[in-house]
Protein backbone atom coordinates (compact mmCIF):
# COMPACT_ATOMS: atom_id res chain seq x y z
CA UNK A 1 0.00 0.00 0.00
CA UNK A 2 3.06 2.42 0.87
CA UNK A 3 4.47 1.25 -2.35
CA UNK A 4 1.39 2.40 -4.34
CA UNK A 5 1.06 5.44 -2.81
CA UNK A 6 4.45 6.91 -3.22
CA UNK A 7 4.21 5.78 -6.67
CA UNK A 8 0.86 8.13 -7.05
CA UNK A 9 2.63 11.17 -5.49
CA UNK A 10 5.74 10.35 -7.62
CA UNK A 11 3.89 10.61 -10.78
CA UNK A 12 1.66 13.49 -9.52
CA UNK A 13 4.66 15.52 -8.70
CA UNK A 14 6.32 14.31 -12.06
CA UNK A 15 3.14 15.45 -14.31
CA UNK A 16 3.32 18.56 -12.55
CA UNK A 17 7.22 19.09 -12.97
CA UNK A 18 6.27 18.52 -17.03
CA UNK A 19 3.23 20.80 -17.30
CA UNK A 20 5.36 23.27 -15.62
CA UNK A 21 4.11 23.37 -12.07
CA UNK A 22 5.62 22.52 -9.16
CA UNK A 23 4.06 21.33 -6.40
CA UNK A 24 4.54 24.84 -4.13
CA UNK A 25 3.39 26.85 -6.90
CA UNK A 26 0.20 28.09 -6.38
CA UNK A 27 1.36 28.49 -2.82
CA UNK A 28 4.04 30.65 -3.91
CA UNK A 29 1.87 32.52 -6.29
CA UNK A 30 -0.81 33.07 -3.16
CA UNK A 31 2.32 34.32 -0.89
CA UNK A 32 3.36 37.01 -3.96
CA UNK A 33 -0.36 38.01 -4.28
CA UNK A 34 -0.51 38.64 -0.06
CA UNK A 35 2.75 40.56 -0.38
CA UNK A 36 1.67 42.59 -3.11
CA UNK A 37 -1.59 43.46 -1.22
CA UNK A 38 0.08 44.53 1.78
CA UNK A 39 2.41 46.70 -0.03
CA UNK A 40 -0.47 48.28 -1.47
CA UNK A 41 -2.31 48.78 2.22
CA UNK A 42 1.19 50.37 3.48
CA UNK A 43 1.21 53.96 3.06
CA UNK A 44 4.85 54.77 2.07
CA UNK A 45 7.34 56.55 4.07
CA UNK A 46 9.94 56.66 1.39
CA UNK A 47 10.27 57.28 -2.44
CA UNK A 48 11.58 53.82 -2.55
CA UNK A 49 8.70 52.33 -0.73
CA UNK A 50 6.57 54.55 -3.55
CA UNK A 51 8.84 52.70 -6.16
CA UNK A 52 7.93 49.31 -4.53
CA UNK A 53 4.05 49.79 -4.40
CA UNK A 54 4.06 50.13 -8.31
CA UNK A 55 6.31 47.00 -8.78
CA UNK A 56 3.64 45.49 -6.48
CA UNK A 57 0.58 46.48 -8.45
CA UNK A 58 2.88 45.78 -11.86
CA UNK A 59 3.41 42.22 -10.44
CA UNK A 60 -0.43 41.78 -9.73
CA UNK A 61 -1.57 42.37 -13.25
CA UNK A 62 1.13 40.17 -15.05
CA UNK A 63 -0.28 37.54 -12.52
CA UNK A 64 -4.13 37.98 -13.33
CA UNK A 65 -4.48 38.29 -9.20
CA UNK A 66 -8.55 38.63 -9.01
CA UNK A 67 -7.91 38.68 -5.44
CA UNK A 68 -6.60 42.25 -6.06
CA UNK A 69 -9.11 43.96 -8.20
CA UNK A 70 -11.07 45.62 -4.95
CA UNK A 71 -7.56 47.30 -3.83
CA UNK A 72 -6.69 47.94 -7.41
CA UNK A 73 -10.33 49.79 -8.18
CA UNK A 74 -9.81 51.90 -5.05
CA UNK A 75 -6.18 52.83 -5.75
CA UNK A 76 -6.81 53.52 -9.30
CA UNK A 77 -5.89 57.12 -9.08
CA UNK A 78 -3.81 57.01 -6.04
CA UNK A 79 -0.67 55.33 -6.76
CA UNK A 80 1.64 56.46 -9.60
CA UNK A 81 5.32 56.83 -9.98
CA UNK A 82 7.18 58.94 -8.76
CA UNK A 83 8.95 60.33 -11.46
CA UNK A 84 9.36 60.37 -15.22
CA UNK A 85 6.09 58.99 -16.42
CA UNK A 86 4.09 60.13 -19.48
CA UNK A 87 1.01 61.09 -18.85
CA UNK A 88 -0.16 60.23 -22.25
CA UNK A 89 0.64 56.84 -20.99
CA UNK A 90 -2.43 54.81 -19.28
CA UNK A 91 0.19 51.91 -18.02
CA UNK A 92 2.85 54.33 -17.10
CA UNK A 93 0.92 56.71 -15.03
CA UNK A 94 -1.74 54.60 -13.69
CA UNK A 95 -0.48 51.44 -12.94
CA UNK A 96 -3.46 50.18 -11.48
CA UNK A 97 -5.45 51.05 -14.28
CA UNK A 98 -3.19 48.57 -16.47
CA UNK A 99 -3.13 45.97 -13.75
CA UNK A 100 -6.76 45.46 -14.09
CA UNK A 101 -6.55 45.53 -17.89
CA UNK A 102 -4.49 42.52 -17.43
CA UNK A 103 -6.50 41.16 -15.11
CA UNK A 104 -9.19 41.42 -17.55
CA UNK A 105 -13.25 40.40 -17.45
CA UNK A 106 -13.22 39.63 -13.63
CA UNK A 107 -12.43 43.17 -13.01
CA UNK A 108 -15.60 44.53 -15.26
CA UNK A 109 -18.10 44.63 -12.72
CA UNK A 110 -15.76 46.35 -10.15
CA UNK A 111 -14.69 48.86 -12.59
CA UNK A 112 -18.92 49.86 -13.75
CA UNK A 113 -19.32 50.56 -10.20
CA UNK A 114 -17.04 52.86 -10.02
CA UNK A 115 -17.75 54.10 -12.67
CA UNK A 116 -21.30 55.04 -11.80
CA UNK A 117 -20.42 56.09 -8.39
CA UNK A 118 -17.50 58.80 -9.74
CA UNK A 119 -18.37 62.35 -10.70
CA UNK A 120 -18.21 63.11 -13.91
CA UNK A 121 -14.66 64.17 -14.76
CA UNK A 122 -11.22 62.88 -15.59
CA UNK A 123 -11.73 59.70 -13.42
CA UNK A 124 -14.62 58.63 -15.25
CA UNK A 125 -12.67 58.72 -18.50
CA UNK A 126 -9.91 57.50 -16.76
CA UNK A 127 -12.42 54.17 -16.14
CA UNK A 128 -13.78 54.12 -19.71
CA UNK A 129 -10.82 53.73 -21.33
CA UNK A 130 -10.00 50.68 -18.58
CA UNK A 131 -13.44 49.26 -19.99
CA UNK A 132 -12.38 49.82 -23.40
CA UNK A 133 -9.62 48.24 -23.40
CA UNK A 134 -10.93 44.97 -22.11
CA UNK A 135 -14.23 44.94 -23.59
CA UNK A 136 -14.16 46.77 -26.75
CA UNK A 137 -15.21 50.47 -27.99
CA UNK A 138 -18.87 48.57 -28.84
CA UNK A 139 -18.92 46.94 -25.46
CA UNK A 140 -18.25 50.05 -23.90
CA UNK A 141 -20.46 52.16 -25.67
CA UNK A 142 -23.38 49.97 -25.37
CA UNK A 143 -23.18 49.87 -21.77
CA UNK A 144 -23.03 53.64 -21.35
CA UNK A 145 -26.38 53.68 -23.30
CA UNK A 146 -28.19 50.93 -21.14
CA UNK A 147 -26.90 53.14 -17.95
CA UNK A 148 -30.03 53.30 -15.48
CA UNK A 149 -32.25 55.72 -14.61
CA UNK A 150 -30.40 57.36 -11.63
CA UNK A 151 -26.98 57.74 -13.27
CA UNK A 152 -28.72 59.35 -16.57
CA UNK A 153 -29.68 61.95 -13.95
CA UNK A 154 -26.21 62.30 -13.13
CA UNK A 155 -24.63 61.74 -16.71
CA UNK A 156 -27.41 63.68 -19.33
CA UNK A 157 -28.04 62.25 -22.67
CA UNK A 158 -25.47 65.01 -24.26
CA UNK A 159 -22.72 64.32 -22.19
CA UNK A 160 -23.67 60.46 -22.66
CA UNK A 161 -23.56 60.98 -26.23
CA UNK A 162 -20.26 63.36 -25.92
CA UNK A 163 -18.46 60.00 -24.12
CA UNK A 164 -19.57 57.05 -26.50
CA UNK A 165 -18.22 59.43 -28.97
CA UNK A 166 -14.96 59.78 -27.06
CA UNK A 167 -14.58 56.17 -26.99
CA UNK A 168 -15.75 55.82 -30.44
CA UNK A 169 -12.79 57.92 -31.78
CA UNK A 170 -10.17 55.44 -30.47
CA UNK A 171 -8.55 53.52 -33.08
CA UNK A 172 -8.65 49.41 -33.19
CA UNK A 173 -10.80 47.58 -30.01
Amino acid sequence: MNRLLLFLFVGVVAFGLIHGASPNSEVSRQEAIKDALLKLRTEPKTMLQMDERVKAIKKLGEMRAVEAIPPLVRNLTKIRPISGYDMLDLAETYPAGEALIQIGDPAVDSLKKRFEATPPGHDQLLILNILRRIKGKEWTVSYLTQLNQEQKEKLPDAALDKLAHWVRSFDGK
